[in-house]
């Protein structure tokens, strides 16, 4: 992916008890939520979730700058990684 742009608070959807964040390259929107709720939606440890990231089965971005900045996690990938654990 190019380069991203975060959208405004206004701009971000709610779902559930999270927020989805949702950013912006070139050609498409690709909505993220934090790493807490993708460990909550596929069942599993934020633990788990990050190693899941560092294996590379997992997309994430950066969500802010520095030591502020949170992990966020693609919906399109927990999809993914869902269908893969059921099939």
């Amino acid at each position: 992916m190019g380069l991203l742009t975060i959208m405004t608070s206004v701009d971000a959807t709610k779902i559930g008890r999270c927020t989805a964040i949702v950013l912006k390259n070139e050609t498409e929107y690709v909505e993220y939520v934090e790493a807490r709720e993708a460990a909550r939606m596929l069942g599993m440890s934020q633990r788990t979730v990050r190693n899941l990231v560092a294996n590379g089965r997992l997309e994430t971005r950066r969500n802010g700058e520095g030591a502020a900045a949170r992990l966020v996690v693609s919906t399109a990938s927990i999809e993914r990684l869902r269908s893969e654990r059921q099939g």
